[in-house]
This record gives C-alpha cells, sequence and structure tokens, in this order.
C-alpha cells in the first residue's frame, strides 16, 4: 500500500471516529416547541431533562457533561438525549438571575437522589432512563402591573433572563424575580409613538407600567369590545395572558372574591385541552376533593412536590392532583387520612372549612354543639365548624342551620378564601403579602 492509500485510509478511520461525537454535541432542539430529541447512532440508555419553572418559557441553561468530557447544552422545558456510552456523566445548570436551582435524579419513577446545588453526578447503565429535573425557585419576588387609560393597549414587557411577554392593558405579573422592567406599548396609528416605562422591582415590592394615551379618534382605533368587556367582567393575567372571565360579571356578588382569589393565584379558570385559559370561572360549579388539595396548598403555600412517595390513595395516582394528595397525606390532614376517599366527589362544606383550617395551621376552639341546630358535639369536623363561625369565615343559612353535608360551589369557596385572607393573613406568610397590597 503506498503513502497516499495509507493517508487516504486514516483520513476515513478519523472521520468515523468524529462523527458521533459531532453528532453528540448538535442541539437539535425546536426553539419554538421547548422540546426536542438529542440522537445517537445505537443508545444503550436514555437521559430525559425536565425543568420545572414559576415562569413559563423561562429556563436556565444546563451542559450535560458526557464520558470522555463531550458535551451537550440546552435551555429547554423538556429534552431527550438517547445517549450511547454507558459511565459517569454530570450535569451542570447556569441559574436564572435572581433564582436557585436544585437537581433530582430518577431511574424511571424511583427517586435515586437529589441535590439542593445546581449541580449532579451519576452513572448511566445500560438500557437504563434517567430522569434529571431541575427546579429554580426565585428568592427575591415582587409583583408588576402594566396598566393604561384608555385600557385596552397591547404591550411587550421584558425583563432580566430575557424574558419577555405579550399582553393586553390592564394586566398583572405577580412572583416576578427582582430587576429592571420595561413595558413598550404597541404604536397606535395616528397617535404619537407611546413612550416606555422602565422601573426596577425589588424584593417584595410592586411596581406599575403606566401610560396615559390621548390622541384624536383614539376609541374607534382599540378594539372596543375587548375594552368594554374589561368593565363588564371580572379580568386578570394568567401565565402573562389577559383572561376575561364571562361568566364573572363585575355586578355579582361573587365578584370581588373571584377577582382576589385569581390575584392571589389560589385558584383559576378552566383550561381547553392544550392548556391555554377558556375564560370560564364556572362559578356554580361544585368543588371536588381534587380541586380541593390543591387549593389547600396553595392558601398555605405548602409545597407539595416536597412528598417523595406514592399516595396511598389508588384512585389519584397517576392523575394531575396525586402530589397534592401524597403531600396532604404526609401532613396529616384529616379528611385525606382516608386512603379509599374519592377525589372526584363534590366536597362538602364541613370538609372544606376542616382543610382549610388545618392547612393555615389555624388552631380550633373546643365544641360546644349549640352554634347550629344540626351541628353537635359528634358531628365530624364540628371544632372546625365552630371556630370558622366564630371567626366570622363561615356563617349558616337562613334557617339557621349549617349543614354541613351540602357541597359547595366555586363562587362560594372563593367567598370563604377572600375571608381566610383577610381573618389569616397576619399568621401566614404566604397570603400576607395580599393584605398588603
Amino acid at each position: 500500500m503506498n503513502k497516499r492509500s495509507i493517508a487516504l485510509l486514516s483520513l476515513s478511520v478519523l472521520a468515523l471516529q468524529i462523527s458521533p461525537i459531532y453528532a453528540a454535541t448538535g442541539d437539535t432542539i425546536d426553539p419554538e416547541s421547548g422540546s426536542g430529541t438529542v440522537v445517537e447512532e445505537s443508545g444503550l440508555g436514555t437521559i430525559i431533562i425536565e425543568q420545572i419553572n414559576p415562569i413559563d418559557s423561562l429556563y436556565p441553561e444546563w451542559t450535560l457533561i458526557k464520558p470522555n468530557n463531550i458535551t451537550i447544552s440546552g435551555r429547554h422545558k423538556t429534552q431527550e438525549v438517547k445517549i450511547t456510552p454507558t459511565g459517569n456523566y454530570s450535569i451542570l445548570i447556569d441559574p436564572l438571575e435572581g433564582a436557585t436551582a436544585s437537581v433530582e435524579l430518577f431511574n424511571g419513577d424511583e427517586l435515586i437522589n437529589s441535590f439542593d446545588h445546581p449541580q449532579a453526578n451519576f452513572v448511566l447503565r445500560s438500557d437504563e432512563t434517567i430522569k434529571i429535573v431541575i427546579t429554580s425557585v426565585f428568592t427575591k419576588v415582587g409583583k408588576i402591573s402594566v396598566t393604561s387609560d384608555p385600557v385596552g393597549l397591547t404591550f411587550t414587557l421584558k425583563g432580566p433572563n430575557n424574558f419577555v411577554s405579550e399582553g393586553t392593558t390592564p394586566a398583572d405579573y405577580p412572583e416576578m424575580p427582582e430587576g429592571l422592567y420595561s413595558a413598550t406599548f404597541h404604536k397606535i396609528e395616528g397617535c404619537i409613538d407611546p413612550i416606555p416605562r422602565s422601573d426596577r422591582l425589588v424584593k417584595d415590592s410592586r411596581i406599575t407600567l403606566s401610560i396615559d394615551l390621548q390622541c384624536e379618534g383614539l376609541e374607534d382605533l382599540i378594539p372596543t369590545v375587548d375594552t368594554s368587556k374589561h368593565l363588564i367582567y371580572v379580568t386578570a393575567t394568567l401565565n402573562g395572558k389577559t383572561v376575561i372571565f364571562t361568566d364573572v360579571p363585575m355586578e355579582a356578588w361573587f365578584a370581588p372574591f373571584v377577582n382576589q382569589t385569581l390575584r392571589a393565584n389560589i385558584m383559576s379558570g378552566f383550561k381547553d385541552s392544550d392548556g391555554n385559559p377558556t375564560g370560564i370561572y364556572g362559578p356554580e360549579n361544585n368543588v371536588t376533593i381534587a380541586e380541593l388539595s390543591k387549593i389547600a396548598h396553595e392558601i398555605s403555600g405548602v409545597d407539595e412536590t416536597k412528598a417523595r412517595w406514592n399516595t396511598h390513595n389508588l384512585k389519584a395516582r397517576d392523575t394531575w392532583f396525586e402530589q397534592y394528595f401524597a403531600s396532604a397525606e404526609n401532613l396529616g390532614w384529616q379528611l385525606f387520612a382516608d386512603s379509599r376517599l374519592d377525589p372526584t366527589r363534590n366536597a362538602t362544606r364541613a370538609e372544606v372549612v376542616t382543610t382549610l383550617l388545618q392547612a393555615l395551621d389555624v388552631p380550633r376552639y373546643w365544641p360546644k354543639g349549640k352554634m347550629f341546630p344540626d351541628v353537635s358535639i359528634e358531628t365530624k369536623y364540628s371544632s372546625s365548624i365552630e371556630t370558622a363561625a366564630l371567626d366570622g369565615l363561615v356563617t349558616g343559612y337562613s334557617d339557621g342551620k349549617f349543614k354541613p353535608d351540602n357541597p359547595i360551589n366555586r363562587a362560594e369557596i372563593s367567598k370563604i378564601i377572600s375571608l381566610a385572607i383577610e381573618l389569616y393573613g397576619e399568621d401566614s406568610s404566604e397570603i400576607r403579602s395580599y393584605n398588603q397590597e
């Protein structure tokens, strides 16, 4: 074999060695979908990386270090990496500005390790699927409101970590990280270009980015239907999107209570199959046990993800409320002690009261059995019922009865939540901030 043939053969071998490395380091994720797959030639194992963040579409960058120091990077909500080599791996996370990041490792559905810092080491074995869950938590947050006169102006809000959100005034952004924010109001034909509004958000504060726009014929340029709806129905901002709840008119008795529960992020309206808000709150819909489990966690600020085991309730497994049930059982909440509890049935008035009081850690009085004719000392949850009544959280019906076994709808529980914020806010760090607004 001559020198030229040997050289060509060497180049061919080198190309074969380089090819898998190039594939391994290429990030083929679609940035619009926030998910993707990096595939190698003959995968012996799989790594799935998931990110949990209080703000959608805002995720820290991670770097996966494979054997031989080959790296893959990404910053998306989900990513699946089909890996050829087995061996030792490391993942490093660059936390978002103002946030901390923790890591959990799962082998299938089994938690195998957790780290309170933004990195982890693990071993990938043949035919294994390792799931890495990265959880980001903002340590210093506040609230942002974007308003205008007249309402109905569209805008773009920008902030730290390359945060960008499109919205329509009025809009609220709760639990936002510290930093400089700027709202650019979109140009309206026939009007002078609105000047952007900027301000710096600091911990536990609230800033309002507002504009007063005046120009001839303005009322004809802004969509009058949406503008009028803001004045007729309760409106809230969910994940940066303005949602008008057309089944909650402003004049309804429950409107102020629904408004407060929405602003406090304790309840929200219904969503379609794609997770988009429908603008329906369902005030007449009865509250189920599953919904109550989530409401109790939200109002008390308990992190349901801290429960690291399966719920004892088989009917709650593999559902959206599984973690809430597991957490409630771990916390010893009375209602959830029964592993045969049907999550889909309606919650009763007595169950709602006792669960909320227990979640908020409210001391209860010894029952006397004299407040309501249908609530005796032997009545289940009687101490919670009488405590809630003495505190002014609930009242009886016009006939004087409490009717502990009656269902409760979403309008009624919104009122109870609002009153709980007022009554017990000073004793709860989670809802104290709502009283201060």
